[in-house]
């Protein structure tokens, strides 16, 4: 990556804001959860193994939850709806942001998507990348 591209990436990345703001804290997020390497293996630079918390369900366990969504586009990669209280110390793992990381979990490593849903969004009504909510407004802005 050309270093004015990795900047504006690097600042996108890391950015926080001067303010304090609360972190958003999902009802429920989407893994998806890949045995393997699956797309990190193009991933420049190549991303760190971790170890799943082990505090939480194997991802062996979770990913045999297989739920059908909008964006089942992903093909045979199973998607586990995670709610209620396995919401908050799964998306800590992540970061509290939509990523993906290799996790070591039992004797085997995984390629793993976290997806948090947008409070507008459901099972029916996703998408595989967030997007904007169109609303329907009272007035048009235009000339």
């Amino acid at each position: 990556m050309i270093p004015e591209a990795r900047q504006v990436f690097d600042l996108f990345n890391n950015y926080s804001p001067p303010s304090k703001l609360t972190e958003y804290q999902p009802q429920y997020l989407l893994l998806r959860i890949e045995g393997g390497l699956g797309d990190s293996i193009q991933a420049t630079p190549a991303p760190i193994m971790q170890t799943w918390p082990a505090d939480l369900p194997s991802l062996a366990t979770l990913a045999k939850e297989n739920v059908e969504t909008a964006a089942s586009a992903f093909g045979q990669i199973p998607q586990v709806l995670v709610k209620m209280e396995l919401v908050k110390p799964i998306f800590e793992a992540f970061g509290n942001r939509l990523a993906y990381h290799l996790f070591q979990s039992e004797d085997r490593v995984y390629h793993v998507v976290a997806r948090p849903f947008l409070p507008h969004e459901t099972l029916n009504d996703f998408s595989g990348f967030p997007k904007e909510k169109q609303y329907t407004l009272p007035f048009s802005c235009s000339n």
